[in-house]
């Protein structure tokens, strides 16, 4: 009796580690099922910016966008991670991200994640300031504490949502099909004190309208990873420039603020010469400037290039030109007219 009470002890126990044991792994996969959309807002600019600060800008949340993508996927616990031009239905959690602060000294990056239902996963300010010893390691961006808060925190809170990938899944599909089609209307209700999406009913597996949407979805996707091919050539041509441009504006703060202190204070460089103390100033700014026209030629180069993507289908191949705003536009219209043909009552 002795020797079964004992066993039977020790296998509540060992069930009991393999229970914790088998949570834990579960607990730590459930994001991998999901994947995350990103979409990046450049700066707000003053009413008088220039054309080409406007385009760094652009060029800049490009940039941001990928190296985000960069740290969600190097995490390795999400599924596919895409950046968007704007707002989708196609990924299970979408981040819109607003750029409200970049010089190269301070960063902040207001994140609103929701899953594709409409329930808020995150809603935060990220604020990291740098330290010359962000712009030493060349391994490792000089903001990516602050895109490393960003992905732990959204794991965490995507966790915390116990979101289910094939209810989400459900939606994202039914959600898409809404863009193209009426006919879809009934089979989702969003609630109105939420704004939640919920799944009425389940279209049948073999609804032909249903598989042709579908294989237009495919065919986005196919698109977004052919342009998140042209951001990865885009970020490894810009980055070391726009490095350097960070780098000379945290110093060119830095001065400034300093100067700004000594002269409030009224206090005067003793130890130093009028000579030295102005060699000092332009050194600096000079600096600054240097790598900033670096900086604006390369995104006018690369604007001015004829950048093009080619998307293959079962039906053709589409080739498509201009920024890559204009071309997720035009692809928008050219899917919406493959399904107008297919579909002529619609």
């Amino acid at each position: 009796m002795r020797f079964y009470r004992f066993f039977f002890l020790r296998t509540v126990v060992l069930f009991g580690a393999l229970l914790s044991l088998s949570m834990d792994l579960l607990a730590t996969n459930v994001t991998r099922d999901l994947d995350v959309g990103i979409v990046v807002k450049p700066m707000t600019l003053p009413s008088d910016a220039t054309d080409i600060e406007r385009s760094f800008r652009n060029s800049e949340a490009q940039l941001i966008a990928a190296l985000l993508k960069e740290s969600l996927e190097f995490s390795q616990q999400w599924g596919a991670v895409r950046v968007f031009e704007a707002a989708s239905t196609l990924p299970h959690v979408l981040c819109l991200v607003s750029l409200e602060q970049s010089n190269g000294e301070q960063v902040y990056l207001r994140v609103r994640a929701k899953s594709v239902s409409g329930r808020s996963i995150l809603d935060t300010v990220y604020r990291y300031e740098t330290t010359a010893g962000d712009y030493v390691d060349v391994e490792s961006d000089p903001y990516q504490a602050v895109f490393t808060q960003f992905a732990e925190a959204l794991e965490s809170e995507a966790h915390r949502a116990s979101l289910n990938a094939r209810r989400l899944q459900t939606i994202s599909e039914l959600r898409y099909a809404l863009t193209l089609s009426d006919a879809f209307a009934g089979y989702l209700k969003q609630s109105e004190d939420l704004g939640e999406w919920g799944v009425v009913r389940i279209p049948a597996a073999n609804d032909p309208m249903l598989a042709r949407i579908n294989r237009l979805r495919d065919y986005e996707i196919l698109f977004v990873d052919a342009i998140d091919e042209q951001r990865v050539e885009q970020k490894n041509q810009l980055l070391d420039a726009y490095t350097l441009w960070r780098r000379s504006s945290r110093e060119q703060l830095l001065w400034l603020r300093d100067r700004s202190q000594r002269l409030a204070q009224r206090q005067s460089d003793r130890g130093q010469s009028e000579f030295v103390r102005l060699n000092s100033a332009y050194a600096t700014y000079r600096a600054y400037k240097l790598h900033q026209q670096e900086l604006y030629e390369l995104v006018v180069e690369l604007e001015s290039e004829g950048r093009a993507t080619v998307v293959e289908t079962d039906e053709a191949v589409y080739q498509l030109s201009g920024t890559l705003d204009a071309q997720s536009r035009e692809w928008q219209r050219t899917l919406a007219s493959i399904f107008a043909l297919e579909n002529p009552t619609q």
